[in-house]
């Protein structure tokens, strides 16, 4: 059963996958010559952002968090795709973010919807 409050859902998924996108996952792949410590730093920022967004969609609509995950890495993905032909010789490191994009949005949506399930599952008495 669909929630009345879905579709806004759905935009909230793409727009703050977009702006985590834009400027999280941009300000790591634009910062030139970034020491190993502050690219592992950005990727913890990616991963945690993503994570936390995934938990919120996953744990409001657990039924569909696969779509989540994918409404909430698209716009990244696009940006880093439009990126790649820009820059086709910083393709792993995009490659790298993607993943860590859609990792960290699918974990989180998982574990919201267990979560959420987990909540709506009665006590049993022991």
């Amino acid at each position: 059963m669909r929630s009345r409050l879905e579709p806004l859902g759905h935009a909230l998924a793409l727009l703050l996958g977009a702006l985590a996108g834009f400027f999280l996952v941009f300000a790591g792949v634009f910062s030139d010559g970034a020491s190993p410590g502050e690219r592992y730093v950005s990727y913890a920022l990616v991963v945690t952002a993503y994570g936390l967004l995934g938990l919120a969609l996953g744990y409001a609509w657990p039924r569909r968090f696969l779509v989540w995950t994918l409404e909430a890495s698209v716009p990244t993905l696009l940006f880093l795709a439009w990126y790649t032909t820009r820059e086709p010789q910083q393709a792993l490191l995009h490659f790298a973010y993607a993943a860590l994009v859609v990792g960290g949005s699918l974990a989180g949506a998982s574990a919201g919807a267990r979560l959420r399930r987990a909540r709506e599952r009665p006590a049993s008495n022991l």
